[in-house]
């Protein structure tokens, strides 16, 4: 299992999106889009030049699910349309990630949340020093 997990780690290492890694910060920036800021893969970290279209950035890390009030259901919780979810496949499933028992994993946990902390501080409105409910002292992702 160690040599699997080994495997998969380095593959999200060259990804350049995974939370742990050391360098996620300059893959990525914040970018208007529409009406909000979204992540999009940093034009100079992107291996192809020819793409003239900014990329949305999708982060990778690797979390324990915690069971305590977490309920898997197939609709996600949806009930009827909204103006967030309008359909059935709007509708995405949370859950509360917490560090993995032990592993490599485990070790990456940490780095996960300091990286997605500063990823949320940079697209924060200025002066503004509450944290986001997003992640909270219990470091969980």
């Amino acid at each position: 299992m160690d040599e699997r997990n080994t495997r998969i780690r380095e593959d999200l290492l060259q990804s350049g999106l995974y939370l742990a890694d050391d360098t996620v910060l300059d893959h990525v920036q914040w970018r208007p889009n529409g009406r909000k800021n979204s992540l999009f893969i940093n034009e100079n970290s992107s291996q192809s030049s020819v793409d003239p279209q900014p990329e949305l950035a999708t982060l990778s890390a690797i979390v324990r699910v915690n069971d305590n009030n977490f309920w898997l259901t197939s609709d996600a919780g949806w009930r009827t349309p909204t103006k967030i979810t309008p359909q059935l496949s709007d509708a995405k499933g949370t859950c509360i990630g917490i560090a993995p028992l032990t592993g490599i994993f485990h070790d990456d946990f940490l780095a996960s949340i300091h990286n997605a902390r500063t990823l949320q501080q940079r697209t924060a409105t200025p002066d503004f020093e509450q944290p986001l409910p997003t992640l909270n002292s219990h470091s969980r992702l």
